[in-house]
């Protein structure tokens, strides 16, 4: 497995060779010195062709290692931005990056600092293609799939972001189930939808809320985001279904697998 510094190097490497490229920054915990296992790869690409930047950075990736799977997550004509998982890395080092024309359209995520730059006379960028992706199933369920790594690295880093993440989690499970039973699609359920819900459910997805939820009040979270995400992967299997898609079983089947590891590993680090 690549480590995360030996990651770095070969995407810059790879990066400063494309010629519309003019810039590469770092942002988040690389700029404030606080980069530690769990720490993942936050990069602004800034391109002289931010549409064909886009066109060919899944090449550029993929001469470091195959990519694992993708999660988009803004999709305009001056910004693209998305998250990739790359097989020879550890779901901690995920590539988080965006490509734009200029830094100073993304000042709020500053501050950086530089990791490339080619002096030469910037041109002017085009807009970028925007991609359908808005009702893309897929990039939806790799968006709680990619939760993963997020969620467990704040298991063992101590931090409160954890209970962020799984309520997160919860509530896609519960607009999931209200979706299945009322063809509607509220992102988070308010007091009426919950009774509404609750009022329908079968027991078999009474007993999954109760076990993610416990009546009695002791919660186990790692244990509890785990039965939340099996259940929401099940809701979207079942969606697929319906709507006549197919879903990564193979990248589905991983994250499933990397979250059970590293919620035993955290039990027996306790």
């Amino acid at each position: 497995m690549l480590e995360r510094d030996e990651l770095l190097r070969q995407l810059l490497t790879a990066l400063s060779a494309r010629p519309e490229i003019n810039a590469v920054y770092a942002f988040g915990g690389q700029v404030a010195g606080a980069v530690d296992l769990y720490s993942d790869i936050d990069l602004v690409i800034c391109s002289d062709r931010p549409e064909t930047t886009r066109c060919y950075y899944a090449h550029i990736f993929s001469t470091i290692s195959p990519i694992r799977a993708q999660l988009v997550l803004v999709n305009k004509s001056d910004i693209y931005a998305a998250m990739c998982l790359l097989c020879d890395v550890a779901p901690y080092q995920k590539i988080d990056f965006s490509i734009v024309a200029n830094i100073e359209t993304q000042t709020h995520f500053g501050p950086f600092q530089v990791l490339y730059k080619n002096q030469k006379e910037l041109e002017p960028a085009g807009p970028m293609n925007i991609l359908p992706i808005e009702n893309d199933l897929q990039n939806q369920l790799n968006d709680l799939l990619f939760s993963i790594p997020r969620f467990t690295k704040y298991l063992f880093r101590g931090d409160l972001c954890q209970y962020q993440r799984w309520q997160g989690v919860l509530n896609r499970a519960l607009a999931l189930l209200y979706e299945k039973h009322f063809a509607a699609q509220p992102p988070k359920l308010n007091s009426h939808q919950h009774q509404e819900l609750y009022a329908v459910l079968p027991s078999v997805e009474k007993n999954k809320i109760a076990a993610i939820m416990p009546i009695n009040g002791s919660l186990n979270l790692p244990d509890s985001f785990l039965k939340s995400i099996d259940l929401v992967v099940d809701l979207y299997r079942e969606k697929a279904t319906a709507c006549d898609k197919i879903i990564d079983e193979d990248f589905v089947g991983y994250m499933q697998s990397f979250l059970a590891d590293e919620t035993r590993r955290f039990s027996q680090s306790i």
